[in-house]
């Protein structure tokens, strides 16, 4: 064993413990305070000690300074191998050997199972057309064929939808041809309908849709023949070659068309003078078939408004009896004087696009009433009312009638779009009067004393109608008696227009009952005084002469009695 050489340099305590039979040679430079201990062979290893308790750990002292590096010892003994270490990366690949010598072929195994079949691959591209094959036999007839198949014990005979001598047109024609001709008959189709609807008529330039529609029968589906429609369009001012088409549908083999449609939009100018004019043309795929046609309008077309006049009186006679007599008031034949009238005009647009631009309303010639632009003149329908208490006269007819303008008519600067038909009133009905009052009239009496009676009367006190007649009573009136008029306080009172004339007749109880006597106030014996004429008012400020009879006593009839009077 070697020799252990310490070389000590520093302030440091070292302990050098050296292998068995080995010798230590410490050299030093001796610091202040160095303890050098040299310890001696150590001995043979003796058994384990118990473990020593661990001491508290010191504190750690500063790190010494990096000594020289010692000489390398001598090579040790070679260990024992140790476990293998881990694959390196694999090297690059060496240089191919040559070819083994082949050996002997394996048996065959046995077939493995179909797998499945893989998608069609696409198709492949179309090779070139074939040569022509040689043409088929055109031989064609070179005439026409008169059939001779004469009928034969009662049985008709034919070729096709040919009879015993009819032609067969078979000249220029293959014997397919022929015999196609006898047995299918081709005919062209039929159009069963065709319309176009109408735009409406505007003031100003509007682009409306028009609805068309069509059916046609198709003669020849038994042999499945398509039908193809086509429609043109072109102005109603054009010519026919200004046709232009503007549609077109193809049909299924063998279908017949039923109600189909179609829109088309038009472009009209205000007031439009002109429309459009459509045709639809039919065609199949048979030969020998033709086009069939059929043509529609389409026009905007302008209506006049609807104007009319009705009236009604605003006040009735106070003398007028139940409807339906003779003697009643209506608004057509009025009690003179009574010549207020509401009056209604309706207006009826008939064309929509058109505004009513003025409402007019005449009495006879004479304009009483305008409803216009700001005031209360309406675009389309409406009623206007006018009451109409401006006329003076208080006899005679009295007309009205209406002029109506639109956009049409002041475009055109016409006098009116459209003039009512005239309406009119009479009045010529005078009051016919059985009175009961207690004034006691004589001829010399005031006509102020006879108004007072003339203003009593009414349907309570007698008989207060309105005769139609200024010149007679025809073939008499009847007139009925009031409770007043048995009255011993009242003188009865029969008063007319004084034009009719004398009354001829009275007679008390109709007009087949005894004849009262009459008589001039004051002539006896009477039954019935004249007393004569007066000018009266009636309620409406007509004046006019009126002539007056009067019981010779009071309480001259009874309640309810028919007084009969004839002039």
């Amino acid at each position: 064993m070697s020799d252990v050489t310490v070389t000590l340099q520093g302030s440091n305590t070292v302990t050098v413990t050296s292998p068995a039979n080995s010798t230590v040679s410490v050299s030093s430079v001796p610091a202040p305070g160095l303890t050098i201990t040299n310890q001696g062979v150590r001995g043979p290893k003796g058994e384990p000690g118990d473990a020593a308790s661990q001491g508290a750990a010191g504190a750690t002292g500063p790190a010494g300074a990096t000594g020289p590096t010692g000489a390398a010892g001598p090579t040790g003994a070679a260990g024992s191998t140790g476990p293998a270490g881990a694959n390196g990366a694999t090297g690059p690949a060496g240089a191919q050997g040559p070819t083994g010598t082949a050996g002997a072929t394996g048996a065959t195994g046995p077939a493995g199972a179909d797998g499945q079949n893989g998608a069609d691959g696409a198709d492949g591209a179309t090779g070139p057309a074939g040569a022509d094959g040689a043409d088929g036999s055109e031989d064609t007839f070179s005439q026409d064929y008169v059939l001779n198949i004469p009928d034969e014990g009662g049985v008709k005979k034919s070729f096709g939808k040919y009879l015993n001598g009819h032609t067969v047109p078979a000249n220029g024609k293959t014997a397919v041809e022929v015999l196609t001709g006898a047995f299918v008959d081709i005919v062209d189709p039929t159009i069963t309908s065709f319309s176009v609807t109408n735009p409406g008529y505007s003031s100003s330039a509007t682009t409306p849709s028009v609805t068309l529609s069509w059916s046609v029968t198709n003669n020849n589906a038994p042999v499945g023949a398509a039908l193809t429609i086509v429609i043109k369009r072109k102005l109603t001012t054009e010519s026919d070659s200004s046709y232009t088409q503007i549609y077109t549908e193809t049909y299924a083999d063998g279908a017949s068309i039923s109600n189909d449609t179609t829109t088309n939009s038009q472009t009209l100018s205000a007031f439009p003078a002109s429309g459009f004019k459509y045709k639809l043309e039919v065609t199949d795929d048979q030969a020998g078939t033709g086009t069939v046609t059929s043509e529609d309008t389409s026009q905007a077309s302008y209506n006049d408004p609807g104007v009319s006049v009705s009236f009604s009186r605003v006040t009735n006679s106070p003398f007028s009896e139940s409807a339906g007599s003779s003697t009643t008031e209506t608004n057509a034949s009025r009690e003179v004087g009574n010549n207020d009238s509401d009056v209604t005009i309706e207006v009826d647009r008939q064309t929509s696009g058109i505004n009513i631009t003025e409402v007019r309303l005449y009495r006879g010639s004479t304009l009483i009433k305008t409803f216009g632009s700001g005031t209360g003149v309406q675009p389309g329908d409406h009623d206007y009312t006018f009451q109409d208490t401006g006329y003076a006269g208080t006899t005679g007819n009295v007309s009205y009638k209406a002029q109506v303008d639109d956009e049409e008519s002041d475009d055109n600067s016409a006098s009116y779009a459209k003039e009512s038909s005239t309406v009119s009133f009479s009045m010529q009905r005078y009051p016919l009067l059985l009175v009961a009052s207690s004034t006691a009239l004589i001829p010399t009496s005031l006509d102020s004393d006879a108004q007072d009676v003339f203003d009593d009367a009414s349907t309570s006190n007698g008989h207060a109608s309105v005769y139609n007649s200024t010149t007679a009573f025809g073939t008499g009136k009847n007139l009925i008696t009031e409770s007043a008029s048995n009255n011993d306080s009242n003188y009865t009172y029969i008063i007319y227009k004084a034009s009719i004339g004398d009354l001829v007749t009275v007679k008390q109880g109709g007009s087949t009952a005894n004849d009262l006597t009459i008589d001039t106030y004051p002539n006896t014996p009477a039954d019935m005084w004249k007393i004569g004429d007066f000018s009266l008012d009636n309620s409406f400020g007509h004046t006019d002469t009126y002539r007056i009879y009067r019981t010779v006593n009071t309480q001259g009839f009874a309640d309810n009695v028919t007084v009969f009077i004839d002039d």
